[in-house]
């Protein structure tokens, strides 16, 4: 074997020398940087291969590894530099540690590079005594493990026997185990179950999804069979998925669930009613009843015959589910299976809750009277942070008020006579409608309303407190100027004068009242002083038999001439008239003579006004 030449030799021994100066030199850097660095932090992952973005669990240890105290707080990092919060800031005394747990998404380019860096900041003292502050990195390695799909279906066929009209479910499990996303699961089952498609759109890696078929039995048995289909990576994929028999029997154990409601924000609680109803001759006993998500609900349970009973189940929602029972029991030796329909429970948003608070007050706690009207003052305040829509407001089923909306934060209020017929309770609700269009309500606290009798309270006697008289000096002279008393005295004069004068004027007054009555009365004695009913019309002449007849003159003069003698002739007969006047008789029969109707038209008058005096006296 041949030697190397000497030169070669030479610059082999030279670099070997370097490195060991090197490594030596790094030995004695890294040992300082130990030395003086005074956190330990260790770091674990609940997985470290990976074929895409993944969420996982994470968990760091933090230590403070001297003997002295830390002279400042540290803090925790993501690898996207936010701070974690929950780790908090605290500052280590000597030798203490703190450990925090949580979740992080591996990324794409962590997968790439190999490595997820988490940073933790604290602070130390500096050589010139101060407080600094420094930043280290730490890691975990991890593994690309390339992608990788699979796909696991399981199906579940509840109840495995179902009387004619109970409904059956098909449920299909699809399980992604692999290490990518499976999207666009198609699942076709026979006509005799459904002659739709079921539809999954996504089953992320590691996680499950299921669907569920339902049929309603008949008097014989159905058949399942499936094709499933769906894609990963890109790649479509086909599983069959091999017969499987549902049963017909005549099942005499009927089991019914129902819930309080269909749902509710995370935490809140629902109430599972199961009902068994035995509609054979022989007894249930050692009945169990389970669900796929809860497990055992209720065990050892009898049933007797042609019996019911009712069981309840509260469970508080953390997500939406469904919730089938199936329940087996033993009737004379025989074991049986049945189940219940599916009961679906949603959970909703907590942020688009609706939450309201009822308050009432009342103006008179306590009545005196029965029945009394008392007056009811209600507020309602939205305290969720979404508005509430048609909020009605009632008291013993009757519909009070309804706010058409009360916006979040806000209160709005009514107030209400109501008529209380006895002493009680009064209670005030609100019902609107929330996300999965339930009727929810929210109560307001009792009101007390008390009848008590009124008691007579005692009438006190005032206390009289006497007035301190006050002295007052009177003034002697009134201070008026001297012409005062002069008007005053004519004033007093005047007085006296008009006074006469008034007296004067009363008698005046009455003597002129008294003169009128009597001429009055005078008046109405007199029966012939005027033709009361009388009538007489003057346009139509007298006629011939009542005519009086002038005497004839034998001379004959012109017909257009009056003489002085022709006047005084015609004057003659009522001057004659006149001289007969002095006989009343004579005159009263001349004029019936000459006026006979005018006669008898006065009398007529005459003895109706008799008649009406008659009936005046007599009443």
């Amino acid at each position: 074997m041949d030697s190397a030449p000497p030169d070669n030799a030479m610059k082999k021994r030279i670099l070997v020398l370097v490195a060991l100066v090197a490594l030596l030199v790094l030995g004695l850097t890294g040992a300082a940087m130990a030395a003086e660095d005074p956190i330990s932090l260790k770091m674990e992952l609940s997985a470290t291969r990976f074929s895409g973005p993944v969420e996982v669990t994470v968990t760091i240890h933090v230590s403070n590894t001297t003997d002295e105290d830390m002279p400042g707080p540290l803090a925790l990092y993501y690898p996207s530099g936010k701070m974690i919060t929950e780790f908090g800031t605290p500052t280590l005394a000597a030798g203490q540690s703190k450990t925090w747990t949580g979740t992080w998404t591996v990324t794409e380019d962590q997968i790439k590079a190999g490595k997820v860096i988490f940073a933790v900041q604290y602070s130390y003292l500096a050589d010139d005594g101060s407080i600094a502050k420094k930043v280290e990195s730490y890691y975990c390695s991890i593994e690309d493990a390339g992608a990788v799909a699979q796909v696991e279906i399981n199906r579940y066929i509840t109840p495995s026997v179902a009387r004619n009209g109970q409904k059956v479910s098909v449920i299909y499990e699809i399980v992604n185990t692999g290490t990518i996303d499976v999207t666009d699961v198609v699942i076709k089952e026979a006509s005799a179950i459904s002659k739709t498609n079921g539809k999954i759109p996504l089953v992320k890696a590691g996680e499950k999804e299921t669907y569920t078929f339902t049929v309603t039995m008949g008097k014989k048995d159905l058949t399942s069979k499936a094709t499933v289909t769906y894609k990963a990576g890109n790649k479509p994929y086909t599983e069959t998925i091999p017969s499987a028999t549902l049963k017909y029997g005549d099942i005499k154990l009927v089991a019914t669930l129902s819930a309080d409601k269909k749902g509710g924000a995370a935490g809140d609680t629902v109430k599972l009613t199961l009902k068994l109803k035995n509609d054979g001759k022989a007894d249930y006993e050692n009945i169990t009843v389970t669900d796929a998500t809860l497990g055992t609900v209720f065990s050892g349970l009898s049933v007797k015959a042609g019996e019911t009973v009712t069981h309840e189940k509260e469970i508080t929602i953390a997500q939406s589910a469904s919730y089938q029972f199936t329940v087996t029991g033993t009737a004379a030796d025989t074991t049986v299976e049945t189940a219940t329909d599916v009961v679906s429970i949603t959970a909703v948003d907590p942020s688009k809750v609706v939450a309201l608070s009822v308050t009432a007050t009342v103006d008179k706690p306590t009545v005196y009277v029965l029945p009394a009207v008392v007056k009811f003052t209600v507020h309602v305040t939205n305290t969720s942070a979404v508005d509430a829509a048609n909020v009605t407001v009632s008291a013993t089923g009757v519909d009070l008020y309804t706010f058409a909306a009360i916006p979040a934060g806000e209160t709005r209020s009514f107030v209400r006579d109501v008529k209380v017929e006895m002493a009680g309770n009064f209670r005030f609700d609100a019902r609107v409608e929330n996300q999965l269009g339930e009727s929810e309500v929210f109560y307001s606290d009792l009101i007390r309303i008390t009848h008590a009798t009124p008691t007579a309270a005692p009438t006190s006697v005032p206390i009289a407190t006497p007035v301190v008289p006050t002295m007052e000096k009177l003034p002697t002279e009134d201070g008026l100027p001297p012409y005062v008393d002069t008007v005053q005295s004519f004033l007093a004069i005047g007085q006296w004068v008009f006074l006469a004068i008034g007296v004067i004027a009363v008698a005046l007054i009455i003597v002129g009242i008294t003169g009128r009555a009597k001429n009055a009365a005078a008046s109405a004695q007199a029966a012939d002083h005027l033709e009361r009913d009388g009538y007489r019309d003057y346009t139509q002449a007298v006629p011939a038999k009542h005519r009086h007849t002038m005497p004839e003159d034998d001379t004959e003069d012109d017909p257009h001439v009056i003489s002085q003698h022709d006047s005084a002739e015609e004057e003659a007969p009522v001057q004659a008239v006149s001289e007969e006047a002095a006989d009343p008789a004579a005159v009263s029969e001349q004029m019936a003579e000459l006026y006979p109707e005018a006669t008898q038209q006065a009398a007529e008058a005459e003895e109706a006004t008799y008649t009406r005096r008659r009936k005046a006296d007599e009443e």
